[in-house]
């Protein structure tokens, strides 16, 4: 069984200190929306996306490629696979219709698009340096 790890950005760090702190001050719905995202995470971690779709949802479309959904309550958590077994969580939204949020997607592919751009896979980086040497 593969484990996978997870990072975020600095908006989905801000996003999950805020549900932790009211979490903390006795906020029961926040202590729900945590518990739920810290199972979905837990779940992912172990299972990758065959933690089912309830949990992780992998978005469909060429111009979604490797972006997927984790999917606590009616939060919506943005990610994308990196160097083969690092999640990486984009962004948030809460979501209020049965459709993904068209302006949500494209901030989170191009919020993807910058993440990988500025931090290429190391396993590419291996492949190229080691092209390089047999030159």
């Amino acid at each position: 069984m593969a484990n996978y790890q997870f990072s975020s950005l600095p908006e989905i760090d801000e996003f999950l200190r805020d549900i932790e702190t009211r979490k903390n001050k006795g906020d029961k719905d926040a202590r729900i929306m945590f518990d739920k995202i810290a199972y979905c995470i837990e779940r992912v971690r172990l299972q990758g996306v065959r933690a089912g779709t309830k949990i992780i949802k992998d978005l469909k479309g060429k111009e979604n490629d490797n972006l997927y959904e984790l999917r606590p309550l009616d939060e919506r958590i943005f990610m994308c696979l990196w160097n083969g077994n690092h999640f990486v969580m984009l962004s948030h939204y809460t979501k209020d219709a049965n459709e993904t949020n068209e302006l949500e997607l494209a901030r989170a592919r191009r919020l993807r698009d910058k993440f990988l751009k500025e931090h290429p896979n190391e396993a590419n980086n291996r492949k190229a340096e080691k092209s390089k040497k047999r030159r």
